[in-house]
């Protein structure tokens, strides 16, 4: 991959690049950020800078024999460790799933690689014979060139057995790069931490993302929904785009305006419409309702809401002015509630019905000067 088709992220790559060039890279890091802000495609991107025959001032060459094998996930001197299910398995089983996931989609998370598994009851680990075989692949001789790359995706999972990889981390066979990537450093060992140079991979800014939804070809109004539902998170942006989201801030408008007026007539027709979407739609709905909330509550105590268009910035700038902080809070609530009921196959137009009626309620509560 080369690092001018990574979205955004510019400031971390030259950090990267710099540290590459003046040959003061870590032999350790590690890279902290959720999937979709795009970890994985800036080690796979540094990984072949490093092995690049050819590379320029700023990136590789992407047309040699080592950077057609790194973009592919074939360079036999790149290593790869991923959670896998089984106490005894490896990371080697589940290598080919992995290229394919990345070559389709290289902003992807944990939840699409047990997605693409359908193995949502297993127990996902890296186990003690994974790591066995990480001390043994490094102490090899690299098979080209001068490099070698461990790349450990998910290191959270890596759990006590990292314990096992805690000298060869400190003390790498040389010229051998670890480069480990992790949602959550907090999970990971602080006898790891404490090796690498850790790497904060930041949330994606929304123009990166719209940007790049624009270049796939998706319109740009339904661009800039999915680019204010992800949240700077490109794997969640993904996902929206498969889902028929254009809508979703219109509806979620009218539920709150059918609610307010209190008709049970116009409320059951709208929970119909509700029930028409599938249930990842409907989970996404309460996603735009929560993003919507938040952005009213910026509104009211900073006097901006930089994710919401002119059209709703104006709806928002009519709430703000009668709903106060408590009553935000409650609808905030409302929605969680929702969202925890579908997440659990609750009824959805039982609850939908019973959250308007709730919403009226709290409706009732705005102060009349």
């Amino acid at each position: 991959m080369l690092f001018k088709n990574i979205i955004g992220q510019h400031n971390i790559i030259k950090d990267l690049q710099l540290a590459l060039k003046n040959g003061r890279l870590p032999h350790a890091l590690l890279l902290s950020g959720k999937s979709g802000y795009g970890c994985l495609p800036i080690a796979m991107a540094l990984s072949q800078y490093i092995f690049c025959e050819n590379p320029g001032s700023d990136d590789s060459c992407g047309s040699c024999s080592s950077c057609i094998k790194t973009e592919k996930l074939i360079h036999p001197d790149l290593h790869f460790t991923i959670p896998a299910f089984g106490s005894e398995a490896i990371s080697e089983t589940f290598l080919p799933a992995f290229r394919k996931i990345f070559l389709e989609h290289p902003y992807f998370d944990m939840a699409d690689w047990i997605s693409a598994h359908d193995a949502e009851s297993k127990q996902w680990n890296i186990t003690a014979k994974e790591c066995l075989n990480i001390v043994k692949k490094l102490n090899m001789q690299s098979f080209e060139g001068k490099w070698k790359i461990q790349i450990v995706w998910m290191a959270e999972f890596l759990a006590k057995e990292g314990n096992r990889l805690l000298k060869i981390i400190e003390e790498p066979p040389e010229d051998t790069f670890f480069i480990l990537i992790a949602e959550n450093d907090d999970r990971v060992l602080s006898t790891i931490q404490s090796r690498c140079q850790i790497y904060k991979i930041p949330p994606l800014h929304d123009n990166d993302i719209y940007t790049a939804l624009v270049g796939e070809g998706i319109e740009e109004d339904e661009a800039a929904v999915i680019t204010r539902l992800s949240a700077g998170n490109y794997a969640e942006a993904i996902r929206l785009k498969q889902h028929t989201v254009g809508t979703l801030d219109e509806h979620f408008l009218t539920w709150l305006r059918t609610s307010f007026r209190g008709n049970a007539i116009e409320l059951t027709n709208w929970v119909e419409s509700f029930n028409s979407y599938n249930r990842e739609e409907q989970k996404k709905f309460i996603q735009y309702g929560l993003n919507f909330m938040h952005e009213l509550l910026l509104l009211k105590m900073v006097g901006k809401a930089p994710r919401l268009s002119d059209e709703k910035k104006e709806t928002a700038l009519k709430l703000k002015n009668v709903l106060d902080l408590d009553q935000i809070n409650e609808i905030c609530e409302l929605l969680n509630d929702c969202g925890f009921g579908l997440e659990r196959n609750a009824n959805a137009k039982l609850l939908m019905f019973d959250a308007g009626i709730q919403l009226k309620n709290i409706y009732k509560k705005i102060k009349v000067d």
